[in-house]
């Protein structure tokens, strides 16, 4: 449904919910073995939540079967005057005698670098899509910042392009914390974690078997810690929580790899005060 909107009114919020579904949603119902499934995705867990098995008669294996040789059909649309980068992945495109080779370490990395390998010189334009999450980013070409109008969503680069041309988007990923509105009950006074397209939470594991009496206070500094060995290689989020008063050491793990090492608790939303606490 995001993709057929974004093709009827060229908005960018339409793949921003793509995105967030495709990265979080439909990654965390695969294993990390890839042999087992979620048929829900809970956003906490008191532990009696694990993936199972194929079986004969099984609906959301299938639909992720289908789904994943239409991934490249989601990365880019051919326009009436060029072509448009709805999301980042590592990989090529040709287009009307055009050619390019596209290079990203996303979603983990903000850096994409489009290189132009085949092309006569030719006017189109480019657009990069710039994703609601963002808050600051900037365009190269050639070596040469270029201030590109934000329309809908997307960068617009309007210019001749020439076989060679090097174009490089830098997306500024900062850990960040979300909050709903106030009358979601459920989540009111609590925060879920957040960096780049990528959701996160909390594992029981990593917290002492329990994950309900963690408080995150709105003034914890967090960081991002690259951990190439942990979860077939991850970006975790740590900081300082409370727990019954005291200083523990929080340690986020992205949503899609919870429930890879045992069926223990999960949390995505946190409380930020005593109060919050469920």
């Amino acid at each position: 449904l995001a993709r057929r909107m974004s093709r009827l009114d060229g908005d960018a919020r339409s793949i921003d919910v793509l995105e967030r579904s495709l990265f979080n949603g439909v990654l965390a119902g695969l294993s990390l073995s890839g042999d087992r499934f979620f048929y829900a995705n809970p956003l906490a867990s008191a532990g009696g939540h694990e993936r199972q098995p194929f079986f004969d008669c099984a609906c959301c294996p299938t639909s992720l079967v289908r789904l994943l040789p239409s991934i490249e059909d989601l990365c880019a649309t051919r326009t009436d005057d060029g072509v448009r980068l709805d999301l980042y992945a590592a990989g090529r495109l040709a287009f009307d005698g055009v050619a390019a080779r596209v290079v990203t370490g996303y979603p983990w990395a903000g850096g994409v670098r489009i290189e132009i390998e085949k092309a006569k010189p030719h006017d189109f334009v480019l657009r990069l899509r710039v994703p609601g999450w963002c808050r600051r980013h900037v365009i190269r070409v050639n070596g040469t910042r270029f201030d590109a109008p934000v329309e809908r969503g997307y960068a617009v680069l309007e210019r001749t392009w020439h076989r060679g041309d090097v174009v490089e988007l830098e997306i500024v990923m900062l850990v960040e914390r979300t909050h709903v509105d106030d009358r979601v009950a459920s989540a009111r006074g609590r925060t879920a974690i957040q960096r780049g397209p990528l959701v996160y939470c909390v594992e029981g594991i990593d917290h002492g078997g329990r994950v309900d009496d963690l408080v995150l206070p709105p003034t914890s500094a967090l960081d991002a810690v690259i951990r190439p060995r942990h979860l077939g290689g991850v970006i975790t989020i740590t900081g300082e929580a409370r727990r019954e008063g005291r200083p523990v050491l929080l340690e986020a793990i992205p949503y899609y790899a919870w429930q890879n090492r045992d069926a223990g608790a999960m949390r995505v939303w946190i409380p930020e005060t005593p109060d919050a606490l469920p």
